[in-house]
Order: structure tokens, then C-alpha cells, then sequence
């Protein structure tokens, strides 16, 4: 997209990323539709899960912009005093999508929901709504999804925002295929396959399209994949979607 790049990063190197143009600040691309901040971690810029939502959109029909700031490690509540408020008002995106880590310990709930507050208050003033990108437990905490679930439900009800429910839609996933290959070799950030997972998710969630009918991005991955991850995709929304409603 023009004026702007994304940096993508593997996972072992873990360097911070924050997209920009060549000089100055990160701006949005004038031409898009609609745009969106990602604010977050490795778990957002690892194979370049911005990026994705971008290609997404763009078979789609859909022009977006996208800006990430997103370091190492990084909380929200990091990203709070290292001056990010400043980006959001700076930047007035449509949308700001939320990442820190999985947040499955009690107390990681209660900070993930207070600075998640802390940030849609700017995030509205600047006149963008906030989404919560709900991400996984590492893989040797696996039993933990299901509280990175109820942390992440947490927050967006909290500011009245999206859920973004990447973590369900891994799960769903291996309903459907247990074999599915959604980690790196690492064991904590998402392999190829799990970030289109997490893109899918956003793009779905965010603009309202029917899961079973996202274009394919190809990179290896195979047609009976595709539809093992939209039907993924579809049954995460709607468990959610039937949560809040209740």
C-alpha cells in the first residue's frame, strides 16, 4: 500500500515493530477505506498479522489503512506510558485493536481490563471504537485457554468493544483438525496457518463478513485448511456474539 510498510518479523528474532513510512511518524494510507491501529506485541506483528487483514480486505473490496505499534513483551499498560495515547489522537483510526499477552492469571485479568478502559476513552475522544484481539496461552499452558478467553471477553465488555476471538477460533479449529499446525516451533507465537487464523478472525469481526466466504491468501496452505479456519472463524463469532447477548 503506498506510503506505508509493515514490517513482519519471525519469531525467534522478536524485534519491536512499528509501521511507518519512510520518514516521520506512522501515517495511515490516504487512499483507505477504513483504517485501523494495531497496538500490541510480537503476537500481533509475528508474521504480519496487519498485513494479512490488509490482503483480506483488499480481495475483498475493501481499501484499509493500517498502522502497528507493537514491541517485545509489551502490555498495554507500556504502551500507555511510553506515549501512545499521543499516536491514538494523532492517528483518529476507525478502529484500535488491543493485544498484550495472554493474560490467563487473575491479577493479568485486572490489568488487561484497566488499561483496556484507560485506552478507550482516547480511543473514542479521537472518534475510533476499541476491539480486544483476543490472543492464546503458550503451548505448554494450553489448559489455560479458556481463562485468556474469559480475560479478553472481559476487557471488550468492559469498554463496550469488539471481541476479536482469535484463541476461540484456535480452538474451534482443532475440533475440526487436531493436527492443524497453529503454533510456531517456538511454542508461543502463531506459525503461518495460526496468524491467517487470527486475520481471518479480525477482518470477520470487524467488518461483519460471513466466515465462509473470506477469499484465500494461498502461501501453502490448502483448500481443506482454508475450510477448516472459516468454519473456525464462524464458530468462534458466534459463541461470543451469543455470550454478550446473554
Amino acid at each position: 500500500m503506498s506510503g506505508m510498510r509493515s514490517l513482519t518479523v519471525l519469531a525467534l528474532l522478536a524485534l519491536p515493530a512499528c509501521s511507518s513510512g519512510a520518514l516521520g511518524p506512522p501515517e495511515f494510507d490516504p487512499e483507505a477505506d477504513v483504517t485501523i491501529l494495531f497496538v500490541g506485541n510480537s503476537l500481533t506483528y509475528v508474521h504480519d498479522v496487519p498485513g494479512l487483514v490488509r490482503q483480506l480486505g483488499a480481495l475483498h473490496g475493501i481499501v484499509i489503512g493500517t498502522v502497528t505499534i507493537a514491541y517485545p513483551d509489551y502490555s498495554l499498560e507500556d504502551h500507555w506510558h511510553t506515549g501512545l495515547a499521543a499516536h491514538v489522537r494523532r492517528l483518529g483510526a476507525d478502529f484500535v485493536v488491543m493485544q498484550q499477552g495472554p493474560s490467563s492469571l487473575p491479577e493479568s485479568r485486572v490489568h488487561l481490563v484497566h488499561w483496556a478502559e484507560q485506552l478507550a476513552v482516547v480511543i473514542r475522544e479521537a472518534g475510533g471504537e476499541p476491539a480486544l484481539y483476543m490472543v492464546w496461552p503458550d503451548v505448554s499452558r494450553r489448559f489455560a485457554f479458556p481463562d485468556v478467553e474469559t480475560s479478553y471477553a472481559d476487557a471488550a465488555q468492559a469498554v463496550n468493544g469488539t471481541l476479536l476471538p482469535a484463541g476461540t477460533t484456535w480452538l474451534r479449529a482443532w475440533d475440526q483438525d487436531a493436527d492443524l499446525q497453529l503454533y510456531a516451533t517456538d511454542g508461543l507465537h502463531a506459525s503461518y496457518l495460526g496468524a491467517l487464523a487470527a486475520a481471518q478472525t479480525i477482518f470477520a469481526g470487524l467488518f461483519d463478513i460471513d466466515p465462509a466466504t473470506l477469499a484465500s491468501l494461498a502461501d501453502g496452505v490448502t483448500e481443506a485448511q482454508l475450510e477448516v479456519l472459516r468454519s473456525a472463524v464462524a464458530a468462534g463469532l458466534e459463541q461470543w456474539q451469543s455470550a454478550q447477548q446473554h
